[in-house]
């Protein structure tokens, strides 16, 4: 009776805050709404959000607590190597975990003789908790736990979608196979794996729900953790139609500038006649200073954009002195000592490699947050332009020569010419180069513990977690905002 009366009104209660959080409209008294109510519902003494970065560390983006948590934890940022990846896994396949009693003693589990492999208890609430993570948790006074996955659908994107569509057809000609066979191929089920139809939707960790209980041990029935796990389930499906909304936001903006960009040049196509020699005025026509000539940078949100021809520079907006330019595409041209990951069309890693040693790929894409980090020389000197970089190879065009001089007589400030050091002598096949450019944002972060500090190993074989986690703040420069997937998606299309 106990147990029915407990869960009738877990139930009434999970009702209750399902309509609260559904009731929040911004996203941050989203967040905040969601870990009030299930502090409420679970009575803990800290609930937290806790939001995974694309490098993978974390940030606690709102908290509930009690007066028994003594610090705030909201704004701290936590280094990745907290929850490593093979717990990240776990994650995605058991939803919940709960620690009733962190320094609870550990139970013995005796396997049947017959059976011949070890018996694997990563998805069972009962597996005991390794030493490593107790003393993490002791470190911080925590006496009891529970997590909860965030699983959202990652949004899909119908610029990165176009963009994969066009990395498997040159994949397609580069193998020697027609476009119409190789679709041909793909609508009757044929040996083309990389296939016609669309993927399922994917889906990611996007986050934790962090309970902490610090007055003692702290058991939740199962009935409140089902209620909790609905709860949470509830708020990723509104969160993943909240981040699908954004991008889709966002996507249509840079939607909108390729087609300012497609009317620029239809109109100079309708005016001229499509003529060879009249390619250097229609590259003018999209990068000089009349109405849309912004489009091109806006494309992907940068602050500058560029078209490398030859060896003559257009740029429109705030990039840096041709001559640094030259250098950057120079330098993205060159060879690199080690091998990486290459980014292809689609913002993923494949790359159209015909090259590994180059840090641009022929046909593909090159980026980066923080020009400095991957050792361009004189990098800190362009901080305040080219902080961020994303390259596009067009590949090679067979162009007329040009000595930097409009067609139709004349140029202007968009049209400079500036050698490239190590470029071919100009001819009538001349590379061709797309970059966009984001200048410094400054960004303080605060975090619990210093990230950088050496972790030691027990006896050669288990990690002792940190012990300090006073807030420690870090000024990041000489770097841009993160390049998002579907912006480095709308430049690659504009191949």
């Amino acid at each position: 009776d106990e147990m029915l009366e407990g869960a009738l009104r877990a139930q009434s209660s999970v009702k209750r805050a399902v309509s609260h959080v559904q009731d929040a409209f911004e996203k941050g008294a989203y967040f905040q709404s969601v870990t009030d109510e299930l502090r409420a519902l679970l009575g803990y003494d800290r609930v937290m959000l806790y939001r995974f970065h694309e490098d993978d560390h974390g940030e606690v983006v709102a908290e509930s607590t009690s007066q028994h948590a003594r610090d705030a934890f909201k704004g701290l940022h936590f280094p990745a190597t907290d929850i490593p990846q093979a717990n990240r896994k776990i994650f995605m396949s058991m939803r919940s975990r709960m620690i009733a009693d962190v320094s609870g003693p550990a139970s013995k589990v005796r396997q049947c003789k017959r059976t011949p492999d070890d018996i694997l208890l990563s998805d069972s609430q009962l597996r005991g908790i390794s030493g490593c993570h107790a003393q993490y948790l002791s470190n911080m006074g925590v006496k009891a736990t529970l997590v909860v996955s965030v699983v959202v659908t990652a949004p899909r994107s119908a610029m990165r979608d176009a963009a994969s569509d066009e990395s498997r057809q040159r994949r397609r000609r580069s193998r020697g196979v027609s476009t119409s066979a190789a679709d041909r191929e793909s609508w009757d089920g044929g040996g083309d794996d990389d296939g016609g139809s669309q993927s399922p939707p994917q889906e990611k960790l996007w986050g934790l729900i962090v309970c902490h209980h610090y007055q003692g041990p702290h058991r939740v029935a199962y009935y409140q953790r089902s209620a909790a796990e609905f709860l949470v389930r509830v708020f990723s499906l509104q969160l993943s139609r909240i981040l699908q909304s954004e991008q889709a936001k966002i996507e249509s903006s840079l939607l909108s500038h390729q087609g300012t960009i497609c009317k620029s040049l239809k109109y100079v196509e309708e005016m001229t006649g499509f003529n060879a020699e009249l390619t250097p005025q229609i590259f003018s026509s999209v990068m000089s200073m009349e109405p849309g000539s912004s489009a091109l940078f806006k494309v992907a949100n940068a602050s500058g954009a560029a078209m490398i021809i030859g060896d003559t520079i257009f740029h429109a907006g705030e990039c840096p002195p041709d001559d640094e330019i030259a250098a950057i595409v120079a330098w993205v041209l060159q060879s690199k000592d080690a091998a990486q990951d290459l980014e292809g069309l689609d913002g993923g890693k494949e790359a159209i490699v015909y090259s590994t040693k180059r840090r641009l790929p022929l046909g593909g894409m090159w980026s980066t947050d923080c020009l400095s980090r991957e050792g361009m020389p004189n990098a800190e000197a362009l901080k305040a332009t080219a902080s961020g970089v994303v390259v596009v190879d067009v590949a090679p065009l067979v162009l007329p020569t040009y000595n930097g001089e409009s067609a139709a007589g004349g140029g202007d400030d968009a049209n400079r010419k500036t050698k490239l050091k190590g470029a071919p002598a100009a001819t009538n096949i001349s590379p061709a180069v797309l970059a966009w450019f984001r200048g410094e944002y400054i960004k303080e972060n605060t975090w619990a513990g210093d990230k950088d500090a050496p972790q030691a190993y027990h006896k050669g074989v288990e990690m002792t977690p940190r012990e300090s986690f006073r807030a420690i703040k870090e000024t990041l420069t000489a770097q841009s905002e993160p390049w998002r997937p579907h912006e480095k998606a709308s430049a690659a299309a504009m191949q």
